[in-house]
């Protein structure tokens, strides 16, 4: 699949400025395997001078994804260590499911460049070991290292052994079956024949699911959602191909759209409250649609489980702290980022108390007058963490090792004399709170004690345990983690 639409050239500078600067800051939380993006392929290494390096990122979710949301950070994992010594933030482009981007070094010498980003010769380091990762905001979607294990967080599993031989053409690092993420960097990828911006070219394998929404996992999931199964490749499906099976509502049938590399389930009937769904996919009635065989079918049955939304008053989503009225100076900069702005160091905290992970992607934060984010693709937060979303700004700390987000739409616009904050699923309101003049007072607003605490919020400075503390954007209010 290929859709050549844009290209791009020279997007570093900006990025490698806010690297010197250190402002970009990796949440602590720990990898996971990717639902999203995956560095899909790299070619580090050429005969001679290296002139035609590049980085290949796909979409391996159902649905198109915003890149503006994303950043390469380019790692020296020099004895272990992790040094970034280049970051490329990635432009508005819409990738479509299964589509390919490319950055690389020169596009006069790679084909189907995306992001000519420079510079032109020397682009990638080595190894021995080096890292290339993938970032949505301050969080590691994806990374691969190669020639060895480059330091936290920026090997999956284990990169010995994944090296590329400098003394040939058109070779590289793929991951094979292409788009494939165990987070096993020495499994998932093998040294072939390089092909930038399509299939990777690993021979023919056996098709195999590539990821489902809702994901293996997640919880919170809505009664009348769809699921979307993308393959690793396209596919033929026949018969009874697929079960949907629930410990409340019990076996669900569905109706089957789309193909032949991603497939909606439009179930008949909607899940009940708070069970446990496991979807599974029976391999004998999913084949390739090549005839390069075989293996013609998958290799095994696949499965995943979810949990649907809690019934309203049971375990749910919490708006948690409210920061509408950022102080003065340097102690109003919430955000961390050292400057102080009446609108990016605004906040909503929010906090996952339904018992169970939960997706939220493409969920909605509002106040009384528009929706101000929408949670992007691989939205995913465990149970008991929090996700903080400021009004902007480069949000730089730990906040908790919570989920930190800048809204979409540039500021939150919490009004100071009161507003009213929802947030939705898509279909109904999962959580809501309103505030007065009371967060007009250079503090933030929180429930006391956090999570549990009854409405109306207070005022944060004489919050149980603040110690006279402003706010507390991703932790309780004595500064310390939710889960």
């Amino acid at each position: 699949m290929r859709k050549k639409s844009y290209r791009f050239k020279n997007f570093h500078v900006l990025a490698l400025l806010m690297t010197l600067l250190g402002v970009l800051v990796l949440n602590g939380s720990a990898l996971a395997v990717s639902t999203t993006l995956v560095i899909n392929e790299i070619d580090y290494d050429q005969p001679g001078t290296d002139t035609a390096e590049y980085v290949e990122i796909r979409n391996i979710s159902a649905s198109s994804i915003d890149l503006s949301a994303y950043t390469l950070q380019f790692i020296n994992g020099s004895g272990g260590g992790a040094a970034v010594y280049d970051t490329i933030l990635l432009p508005a482009v819409s990738l479509a499911a299964g589509d390919y981007f490319v950055v690389c070094a020169n596009a006069a010498t790679v084909v189907n460049c995306d992001l000519d980003d420079g510079p032109d010769t020397n682009f990638i380091q080595n190894g021995a070991p080096d890292a290339v990762a993938l970032l949505q905001g301050t969080s590691v979607v994806d990374t691969v290292s190669y020639e060895g294990d480059t330091g936290s967080p920026y090997t999956e599993g284990s990169g010995s052994g994944l090296e590329d031989d400098p003394s040939l053409t058109d070779m590289g690092i793929s991951r094979c079956p292409d788009g494939a993420d165990t987070d096993q960097n020495n499994v998932d990828l093998v040294y072939t024949g390089i092909s930038p911006g399509s299939a990777n070219l690993c021979g023919d394998q056996a098709p195999s699911v590539s990821s489902t929404t809702p994901a293996d996992g997640a919880g919170g999931v809505a009664l009348d959602a769809d699921i979307s199964i993308t393959f690793s490749e396209d596919v033929t499906v026949s018969g009874a191909w697929f079960d949907i099976s629930c410990t409340t509502s019990g076996a669900h049938t569905a109706v089957a759209s789309g193909g032949p590399l991603s497939y909606t389930l439009n179930p008949d009937v909607d899940f009940a409250n708070s069970e446990s769904c496991t979807l599974t996919v029976f391999a004998a009635q999913v084949s390739d649609v090549d005839t390069d065989d075989p293996p013609d079918n998958m290799a095994a049955d696949f499965s995943a489980t979810f949990q649907t939304a809690a019934p309203p008053g049971a375990g749910s989503w919490v708006i948690n702290e409210i920061h509408a009225d950022p102080a003065s100076g340097l102690p109003g900069d919430a955000n961390g980022d050292g400057v102080r702005d009446f609108s990016d160091d605004e906040f909503v905290e929010l906090v996952n108390d339904t018992g169970s992970m939960a997706d939220i992607s493409g969920w909605t934060l509002a106040d009384g007058f528009t929706v101000r984010h929408t949670f992007p693709a691989g939205t995913v937060v465990p149970d008991g963490c929090s996700i903080v979303v400021f009004g902007g700004g480069i949000p730089t700390g730990v906040f908790g090792g919570g989920y930190v987000q800048t809204a979409g739409s540039g500021a939150l616009g919490l009004n100071n004399g009161g507003d009213d904050i929802t947030l939705n699923d898509g279909s109904s309101d999962v959580a809501k709170a309103s505030y007065g003049s009371e967060g007009g007072d250079n503090q933030s607003l929180t429930l006391d004690p956090d999570v549990t605490g009854a409405p109306p919020f207070v005022k944060h400075t004489v919050a149980t345990g603040s110690g006279g503390a402003l706010y507390s954007p991703g932790t309780r209010i004595d500064g310390s983690s939710f889960s």
